[in-house]
């Protein structure tokens, strides 16, 4: 048995995206919908800039609904990159909101 908290358990993809900072409520509402799916947060609300947080065995659905929702409004986002549990400090402490 594998102990809880292993390294794969504390780390996750983030997808930095851009979207029209009038569209973040949207956006953040479709993907809370999708239960599980991902954490969105909202790193810089007058650039409009959001954080989607994906488990690893999430990234092929996740993309999928990035594009479907890309159909919707909007949006510009970046390659994701792979964070621990140090990112999960308050918007702007860990990363910023600097553009990708």
């Amino acid at each position: 048995m594998r102990a809880w908290g292993s390294d794969r358990e504390r780390r996750c993809l983030c997808y930095r995206a851009r979207v029209k900072p009038a569209e973040i409520h949207f956006v953040c509402s479709v993907t809370e919908s999708y239960d599980g799916m991902a954490v969105i947060r909202t790193v810089d609300e007058k650039a409009g800039i959001v954080e989607f947080l994906v488990t690893v065995d999430m990234q092929a659905e996740f993309e999928e609904f990035l594009t479907g929702l890309a159909r919707e409004t909007p949006l510009e986002a970046s390659a994701p990159f792979l964070v621990d549990s140090s990112h999960f400090g308050r918007p702007g402490q860990s990363g910023g909101s600097e553009w990708p």
